[in-house]
C-alpha cells in the first residue's frame, strides 16, 4: 500500500511538472520581414514588419536598434533616422512620454549608438504585427576594388525565438553590372536566391539571442555618391576569409580526414554490430518446439518446480504450493475442530513423517513442525498464523535457496554475459569517454573538456551501477525517466557546446549496450522446453472443461495435481474449483481430498488458511531484505517585450555559424 501511494504521489508530480511545462509563457516571433532599399550614396532605407504570438499579457514592446556594428566598426550606421511606426496597419503617435495602459502611441529616445522604440499598444489577441520604417545612414562601403553592406540584422541581444525571417536586400540597378558575392551567417537552418539586384534571405526556427549577419559584396557603381571610401582592395580577402570560414565551420576535419558526424557514425556502427553478435552468441533463444495443449506434467515435475520454472522466480505464494503438495503426499492433512476456548478452527495434523521429500520440501516441512508444541503432531491455524507472524527469515530463505537449487538441478543454471565482455565494453566506455574529452579540446574555446569528462563518467558509471542492481518497476521507471533523463539532458547540452553533439549517439548507443549486456540472462535449452511445455499444460487445465472430446482422467492422483497446478500457476478461481469439484466424482479419497473436504472445500481453503502462508512469506521476505539487502510586465522593461538590437550583435566572430548560403563567385 505504501509503494501504491508513493507511485501514485510522483505520477502525480509528473503530471503537474508537464502541465506546468505546457502551460508555460510563450512569447515569440512568427514572421520577422526586413526590406532593406540600399541607395546610391550608401544610406539603407529599412522597413521592418514582425508579427509577435503570445499567450501573455502585455503592454507593448521594445525595439532597440544599435547603429554601431561591433563585427566590424567601418561597417556601421551614422544615424539612425525613424519615419514611422505602426501597430496592426494603425499609424502610432509619437509621445515625449507615456504610461501603461496606453494605445497607438511610442516613445523615442537615443543612448549613445543606440535608438529605443517603447511602442504602447497592449496585445488584445494573441497576435500582433509592428512595423518600423527608418534610415541608416551611410552604412555601405566603398574600396577600390568593390562595395561592401555587412550588417546585423538580427541581434545576438533579441530575447524570443524567431518562426520565420525573410531579409529582402535591394541593390541600385547598376550592381548588375558586375559580380555580387552573398554571404550570410548565424544560421544552419537557412536558404537564399537572388535575381539581378534583388537578394532574399531566409531563415528558420532561430532560436532566442542567435544573431543572423550577412555581408553582400557588389560593384563600387552601385553607390557613386557614398561618402565611405577607403583607399584599399580587400575583394581577394574577403573572399578568402568568407569561404574559409565556412569551409571549417560547416564540415571541419577532426582526424584521418574525419568530420565529427563521420567518426560519430563510424563509431555507432562498430557499437550496434558488436551489439548484434553479442545477441547472436550469448542471448538469442532456443528454438523449441510448441504446444497448443500439453496434458502431461513434464518430467513429473513438481508443482512448486514448474511455478518457478513458468514465471522464473519465486512466487509468494510457492510456501503454500509447496505445503499443498505435502498434503498430497500424506505428510499433512487438514481438519475442522474445536479450540481449547471453544472457537472453531482447523489444524494441521503431520500424518507421516517418514516420506522421502526434495530438500525444499523438507525445509516446509521442518518449518511447520517447528511451530508444534513439544510432543505434539499438530496446531491449530490460529496458533499457525500467530507463529508465522512472528517467524524469522531463516528457514524461508532456506526454502528459496534449496528451490532454486532444486530448478538449477533441471535445467541448468541461467547463462550471463562473460565477465570479460562486460570489462572489455567498460574500458571501451573509458576510452570512448577519453576521446570524446580530447575532442572537445580541438573543436571548443570555452574550456569545458574536463566538464565532459566528469559528467559523461559519472553517469556511465552511477546509474550503470544502479541499474545492475535494482529490478525495475512503476516506481523505478518513473524515479530514472525523471532523474537519469535529467542528466543525459546535460550531456547532450555539454556536447552541443563543444560542438560534438553527434558524439552523444555512440555514447548513448554504448551506454544501452552495458545496461544490456549487465541483465542479460539466457535460459537452458531445457528450461524454454519445459517452459513451452507448461504453458500447453495450462492452457489444457483452463480449457479442459471446454473441450468438445475430454479424454477421461481415471487417476484420482492426476487430478489433484491438476488441482495444485491451477493455483501454482495462478488460474482463476472458477477453473481451480471446477477441478475440484471434478474431482468429487471419483470413488474413493486422497489425502488432499479428504482435507478439501473437511475443511469444506477450496473456497474456504482460500480465504482462511492460504493467507497464513502468504502473511509468512512477505514477512519472511521483508526481514531477509532488511537484514542483508508578474503582472502584465516581465523584467526591467515593464511589461514590454524585445529588448532587441540590430547593427552592433555583440562580440561572436569567431562563434557564428553560417547561414546554409554558400555563394561563390556570384555572378549574374
Amino acid at each position: 500500500m505504501k509503494n501504491k501511494i508513493i507511485i501514485g504521489i510522483i505520477l502525480f508530480l509528473g503530471i503537474a511538472l508537464l502541465y506546468n511545462i505546457n502551460a508555460e509563457a510563450t512569447f515569440k516571433i512568427s514572421n520577422f520581414q526586413i526590406d532593406c532599399d540600399v541607395q546610391e550614396n550608401g544610406d539603407i532605407e529599412i522597413e521592418e514588419n514582425i508579427t509577435y504570438y503570445t499567450n501573455e499579457d502585455k503592454n507593448g514592446l521594445i525595439r532597440t536598434i544599435e547603429t554601431k556594428n561591433e563585427l566590424n566598426s567601418t561597417n556601421s550606421a551614422d544615424t539612425m533616422k525613424l519615419e514611422e511606426v505602426l501597430a496592426d496597419g494603425i499609424d502610432c503617435q509619437q509621445e515625449y512620454s507615456a504610461r501603461v495602459g496606453d494605445d497607438g502611441v511610442y516613445t523615442y529616445s537615443k543612448s549613445g549608438d543606440s535608438y529605443e522604440i517603447k511602442v504602447f499598444t497592449p496585445f488584445t489577441t494573441s497576435t500582433k504585427t509592428i512595423s518600423y520604417k527608418y534610415i541608416l545612414t551611410n552604412v555601405a562601403v566603398k574600396y577600390n576594388d568593390i562595395a561592401e553592406l555587412y550588417w546585423n540584422f538580427i541581434g545576438s541581444e533579441w530575447d524570443c525565438p524567431i518562426d520565420n525571417l525573410t531579409i529582402n536586400i535591394n541593390l541600385p540597378e547598376s550592381a548588375t553590372s558586375g559580380s555580387i558575392y552573398v554571404y550570410g551567417h548565424g544560421s544552419d537552418n537557412g536558404t537564399f536566391t537572388k535575381t539581378g539586384n534583388y537578394i532574399t534571405l531566409r531563415a528558420y526556427d532561430i532560436s532566442a539571442y542567435q544573431a543572423i549577419d550577412a555581408r553582400i559584396l557588389f560593384p563600387t557603381t552601385a553607390i557613386p555618391t557614398s561618402t565611405k571610401t577607403i583607399n584599399k582592395e580587400v575583394l581577394e580577402k574577403y573572399i578568402h576569409l568568407e569561404e574559409g570560414m565556412y569551409a571549417q565551420r560547416e564540415e571541419p576535419e577532426i582526424i584521418f580526414g574525419l568530420t565529427v558526424k563521420q567518426i560519430a557514425l563510424i563509431i555507432s556502427g562498430i557499437i550496434i554490430i558488436i551489439g548484434i553478435i553479442i545477441y547472436l552468441k550469448h542471448d538469442k533463444e532456443y528454438k523449441v518446439e510448441k504446444y497448443k495443449y500439453y496434458r502431461d506434467i513434464p518430467y513429473n515435475l513438481e508443482p512448486e518446480v514448474l511455478q518457478r520454472i513458468y514465471y522464473g522466480k519465486i512466487k509468494s505464494n510457492a510456501f503454500w504450493i509447496t505445503f499443498l503438495n505435502l498434503i498430497k503426499k500424506g505428510v499433512f492433512r487438514i481438519e475442522k475442530t474445536t479450540n481449547e476456548v471453544g472457537k472453531e478452527t482447523e489444524k494441521i495434523i503431520l500424518e507421516d513423517d517418514t516420506k522421502r521429500l526434495k530438500e525444499h520440501q523438507k525445509v516446509v516441512k521442518d518449518q511447520i513442525k517447528a511451530f508444534f508444541s513439544d510432543g505434539s503432531n499438530e496446531i491449530d491455524m490460529l496458533k499457525l498464523q500467530a507463529k508465522m507472524k512472528t517467524a524469522t527469515a531463516k528457514n524461508y530463505s532456506k526454502f528459496m535457496k534449496e528451490l532454486n537449487a532444486e530448478v538449477e538441478g533441471i535445467v541448468g543454471e541461467t547463462k550471463k554475459i562473460p565477465k570479460r565482455i562486460i570489462s572489455i565494453l567498460a574500458i571501451s566506455m573509458i576510452a570512448l569517454i577519453a576521446f570524446i574529452t580530447i575532442l572537445s579540446f580541438t573543436t571548443d574555446t570555452t574550456g569545458i573538456g574536463i566538464g565532459i569528462a566528469m559528467f559523461l563518467g559519472m553517469t556511465a558509471l552511477v546509474y550503470s551501477m544502479f541499474f545492475a542492481a535494482i529490478s525495475f518497476n512503476l516506481f523505478t521507471i518513473v524515479f530514472f525517466i525523471m532523474h537519469f533523463g535529467a542528466f543525459q539532458f546535460a550531456n547532450i547540452m555539454m556536447l552541443n557546446q563543444a560542438k560534438l553533439g553527434m558524439m552523444y549517439i555512440p555514447y548513448i548507443l554504448l551506454f544501452i549496450l552495458i545496461q544490456y549486456v549487465i541483465r542479460v540472462k539466457k535460459k537452458s535449452k531445457e528450461e524454454r522446453q519445459i517452459k513451452e511445455q507448461i504453458k500447453g499444460l495450462r492452457r489444457y487445465i483452463k480449457d479442459y472443461s471446454l473441450l468438445s472430446q475430454r479424454e477421461e482422467i481415471n487417476e484420482i492422483a492426476l487430478w489433484e495435481d491438476y488441482f495444485i497446478l491451477a493455483i501454482a500457476l495462478e488460474l482463476n478461481k472458477r477453473v481451480i474449483n471446477n477441478w475440484y469439484e471434478y474431482g468429487q466424482n471419483y470413488v474413493g479419497s486422497s489425502n488432499l481430498e479428504t482435507s478439501l473436504y473437511n475443511i469444506g472445500g477450496y473456497t474456504y481453503m482460500s480465504t482462511v488458511i492460504m493467507p497464513a502462508f502468504h502473511s509468512y512469506a512477505h514477512s519472511a521476505t521483508r526481514s531477509y531484505s532488511s537484514s542483508g539487502r508578474s503582472s502584465g510586465f516581465s523584467g526591467s522593461s515593464g511589461g514590454f517585450s524585445g529588448g532587441s538590437s540590430s547593427g552592433g550583435g555583440g562580440r561572436r566572430w569567431r562563434r557564428r555559424k553560417f547561414l546554409l548560403i554558400r555563394n561563390r563567385n556570384w555572378k549574374r
